[in-house]
């Protein structure tokens, strides 16, 4: 486009009675420096009278305005208790109340799908995730595919390229599957001892209750995992085997991060009392250190000597092994648990 072309563009009449306060600040601008004060005067004119009529319109519905103002004041006092809580699960119970919450594809899929008996704990907490989580699964994996983009593009030309793209592969996963159960646990273990008068009955033990509410939040992790590791194949084909077995490993990780975290909630459950609230923070980055660095020790001595992801095979049963052990623990602690003490 050459100049006079843009220039007919901008005094097109038709753009300027699209952008009447644009057309009357310019001519407001222009008139001192044209000579022509006439233009200046009616721009000044046209901006009163836009704001005189819009003012006009404001104080007529200032009453409809001050109602929305004291009901939406009104119910976001409920929500605000509740953020400073951080009982995330009862935020989105309050939201998903006042329709804030769409049930999405995925959500309505989960929906249709009939499971019996212990996998049906797995399947509800797909449901809810599916229609709460899946914006945070989304984001992280954007995120991390962002960062592996930035990399590819600053290393193709090093010769080291394949450490790093291995490195940021690594640490990136790991960071994004621990900030998932970490965000997904306060929303739901707090809950899942809510509604434990309701789960007591079922005809399933204790442990195997808290297995399938630990597997429930884990297996989000999967919808990150997943694609992440799919479209660094992709951008790094060398990365195959890296790839490969993040998948697993990265699912027996989040179900050491999900059992530890559970744990820690069923000691420290006040979600009221903000000093326990802080200590149960606190509790849960110990226990997430002790029970992650048996597994993940093995997996990064290897992979820092040999340069191979093999140590992942021998990991997965020791996070298993912790999971277990992590499970029966909790479990005995659900079975006694009351939650009106």
């Amino acid at each position: 486009m050459n100049l006079p072309t843009f220039r007919s563009a901008l005094e097109n009449p038709l753009g300027r009675a699209l952008f009447p306060t644009a057309t009357a600040a310019s001519a407001i601008t222009m008139a001192p420096l044209t000579g022509n004060l006439i233009p200046g005067f009616l721009g000044i004119l046209t901006l009163v009278s836009i704001s005189a009529v819009f003012i006009w319109l404001a104080t007529t519905q200032a009453g409809w305005m001050y109602d929305q103002a004291a009901a939406r004041g009104f119910d976001d006092i409920n929500l605000k208790m509740l953020s400073k809580k951080g009982d995330l699960a009862a935020v989105q119970a309050e939201q998903a109340r006042r329709g804030k919450v769409k049930v999405g594809r995925v959500a309505a899929r989960f929906s249709r799908w009939r499971v019996q008996g212990p996998w049906a704990l797995i399947w509800k907490e797909a449901v809810l995730q599916a229609r709460t989580s899946l914006s945070l699964v989304y984001l992280f994996t954007f995120m991390g595919l962002l960062m592996m983009g930035l990399m590819k593009f600053i290393t193709s030309q090093e010769s080291k390229g394949d450490a790093a793209m291995m490195s940021i592969f690594w640490i990136f996963g790991a960071m994004f599957v621990f900030l998932i159960i970490q965000i997904n646990s306060q929303m739901g273990f707090v809950e899942v001892l809510r509604r434990v008068d309701l789960q007591k009955p079922l005809p399933f033990s204790p442990a195997i209750t808290v297995a399938g509410e630990i597997a429930g939040k884990a297996l989000l992790t999967i919808g990150f995992v997943v694609p992440f590791a799919l479209v660094t194949v992709i951008v790094q084909p060398t990365l195959w085997l890296h790839t490969l077995l993040a998948i697993p490993f990265l699912f027996s990780v989040a179900l050491v991060l999900s059992a530890s975290a559970l744990l820690i909630t069923i000691l420290f459950p006040d979600v009221d009392d903000p000093t326990q609230r802080g200590f149960r923070g606190m509790m849960q980055m110990l226990a997430t250190l002790i029970t992650v660095t048996p597994g993940a020790a093995i997996f990064v001595a290897i992979l820092a000597t040999l340069q191979s992801p093999l140590g992942a095979i021998l990991s997965i049963p020791v996070n298993l092994g912790v999971t277990a052990l992590l499970s029966w623990g909790a479990g005995q602690l659900y079975a006694s648990f009351n939650p009106s003490e």
